[in-house]
């Protein structure tokens, strides 16, 4: 990502792959826009969810999980969207959210709290309300 101003002007350069592209958007060009508009709100709502799913990453930079965010019996659960390959446009499309994952840590496990950016604004996630099923007697 780069940014410029020319003529005045603001230019943000975003990175090739659609995906990389869309986050890049995300997390850093439209709270960059909606401060230049005099926005106080900048950045979409960060809640807490529940990891469900194995992750690893490379140290040293922090990453952006897509997820599928679930609210089921008033925990947010967050479930990998799939392939996090930055070219994998599918994956985007099966999301809600982004995890933030931070640079210092390599591993999540799930069970792990993690914070996560709404990607539809302010729009949360529906209620799932998990019942077992009764027993099968004979």
């Amino acid at each position: 990502m780069a940014f410029a101003v020319r003529e005045r002007r603001p230019v943000f350069s975003l990175p090739g792959n659609p995906v990389a592209a869309l986050i890049t958007f995300e997390e850093f060009v439209r709270p960059a826009l909606l401060k230049m508009l005099g926005h106080t709100q900048l950045v979409k709502p960060s809640i807490t969810a529940v990891l469900q799913d194995e992750v690893r990453k490379k140290a040293g930079k922090v990453n952006f999980l897509r997820v599928a965010l679930k609210l089921v019996n008033g925990r947010y659960l967050a479930y990998s969207a799939g392939n996090q390959h930055t070219g994998m446009l599918g994956t985007s499309l099966k999301s809600n959210a982004l995890a933030a994952l931070p640079s210092e840590r390599t591993s999540f496990k799930p069970g792990d709290e993690i914070q996560v950016h709404l990607l539809s604004g302010e729009e949360m996630p529906v209620e799932e309300t998990v019942v077992s099923p009764p027993p099968i007697t004979a």
